[in-house]
């Protein structure tokens, strides 16, 4: 009985390099039938503005709605909330339960100016206001966007204007959109 077993062993060892030089059908295990739409990557950098619903805060950009608040946040290219405005993040953050400082968010922030004005990225995620940093993810999008998928890394920053109380978080974002949006047929897009 050893000798079949060896020389199955043995045979095995011959044929290792054959199997492994032989291409897999896991190299694609989705061809295209025709071609695939090639992706576009793009990366830029923004600044979030909250203006917290708080007695001591003038120009409060949220309002609070039973156990959540409905926000109006300023998108900026500056870490100043007052200059170069480029939209704002329409939605909601809602306290989760038991969780001691992290939100629940659903924002649409909709391109008013600059480059990608009239376009939404669909933004979802969980902010946690005693760490000051995390992940939020890019589920969709239109205009520029369309097809949009990403993530933005946000982590808070000082203010530049120690006269007001904002909390401003400092946004990489990263998207990809699909060869069909505008985005990806007009090239590169500084924003």
């Amino acid at each position: 009985m050893a000798i079949p077993s060896s020389f199955l062993i043995f045979v095995g060892i011959l044929l290792l390099p054959a199997i492994l030089a032989t291409p897999s059908s896991l190299e694609k295990p989705y061809p295209c039938p025709s071609e695939c739409v090639q992706q576009k990557e793009t990366h830029f950098h923004m600044y979030l503005h909250q203006f917290p619903a708080w007695d001591n805060v003038t120009d409060k950009n949220e309002a609070p709605s039973f156990n959540m608040f409905l926000d109006n946040w300023l998108i900026t290219m500056e870490n100043n909330p007052y200059e170069m405005i480029i939209g704002h993040a329409r939605g909601y953050h809602l306290g989760m339960a038991f969780s001691g400082g992290l939100f629940q968010t659903s924002h649409t922030y909709v391109f008013e100016s600059g480059r990608f004005a009239g376009s939404t990225l669909q933004v979802l995620g969980l902010l946690d206001i005693l760490v000051k940093q995390g992940e939020l993810v890019i589920i969709g999008g239109t205009g520029a966007f369309s097809t949009a998928h990403g993530t933005i890394r946000y982590k808070e920053v000082q203010s530049t204007r120690s006269n007001i109380t904002d909390v401003v978080r400092e946004l990489e974002v990263h998207i990809f959109t699909l060869g069909t949006s505008p985005l990806v047929m007009a090239g590169a897009i500084p924003i």
